[in-house]
């Protein structure tokens, strides 16, 4: 029965508003010992539960449009192509595809030297090829579709049509988007949020303008601290740094210990 339920999870019209439920169950937990955030940040779909921590939307609007995103973006026996990882400086990789004419993206701007493109299947495997004639580590990641790309275009008019019912507002913490890397808007964010299913994540862009904005703790609320290795590589050489995250998995013997010690490491820092 695990297992099921694993491989049920793994589909990504259950995959995200399982994480969706997960991340702001932790913020909340956060919010409960008195953490408040100066700013929010999410990667990809972290981005709709940020925008439901800062106000835009409640908790009934982020499920809606969690379940509907999801179902949009399912593949449901349609090839929508994949996705591969690239190890190598984002602007050698822009490069590499800038060489071909299969249509392959720059999907993800994950840290300075890795990015993950997407594309059809047989364009991402010609770019892998290409990728390692260049001297750059690539492989295929086992995905469902090519997400942040063109291939997923028809998932932008379903989710447009189901967010546009919903009750939205100005936010009142901001909110950096994943495709501008700035805060978003105060008007105009079901058009912004609409955009990101087919846009770059550029999680590179939005660490650097948190920085510039003199933001120094990072707090990660999700299911697996991915984000935290990703955020250690962006802020390598920031002097005063301190990334930290809440996932209970990271001490398997005491997740209430570790949560604790995250507590009393914000407060040290004066967040909390």
């Amino acid at each position: 029965t695990e297992q099921a339920q694993a491989q049920t999870l793994t589909a990504t019209q259950w995959a995200q508003p399982a994480i969706g439920a997960i991340s702001k169950g932790l913020f909340d937990l956060l919010t409960e010992y008195g953490v408040k955030a100066d700013a929010l940040a999410g990667h990809s779909y972290g981005e709709l539960v940020a925008l439901c921590a800062a106000g835009v939307m409640d908790e009934e609007a982020l499920w809606t449009a969690s379940r509907v995103r999801g179902e949009a973006m399912a593949v449901n026996g349609v090839d929508r192509g994949t996705m591969a990882a690239v190890s190598a400086p984002l602007n050698d990789i822009t490069g590499v595809l800038n060489g071909l004419s299969d249509g392959v993206v720059l999907a993800n701007r994950n840290h300075p030297k890795q990015g993950v493109i997407s594309g059809s299947r047989d364009g991402i495997a010609t770019a892998i090829e290409a990728m390692k004639e260049a001297g750059f580590s690539a492989r295929e990641i086992p995905v469902s579709a090519a997400f942040h790309s063109t291939l997923v275009a028809d998932a932008q008019t379903p989710f447009a049509q189901a967010i546009d019912g919903l009750n939205f507002s100005a936010p009142h913490t901001p909110v950096y988007s994943n495709v501008t890397a700035k805060p978003y808007p105060t008007e105009g964010q079901r058009d912004l949020l609409a955009q990101q299913i087919t846009s770059t994540v550029d999680f590179v862009g939005v660490v650097e303008a948190m920085v510039a904005q003199g933001i120094r703790t990072f707090v990660e609320c999700g299911p697996k601290g991915v984000l935290t290795g990703l955020l250690r590589r962006c802020l390598k050489g920031v002097e005063g740094v301190q990334i930290l995250n809440i996932d209970g998995k990271t001490n398997k013997v005491d997740g209430d210990l570790q949560f604790k010690t995250l507590l009393v490491q914000l407060a040290a820092s004066g967040v909390a």
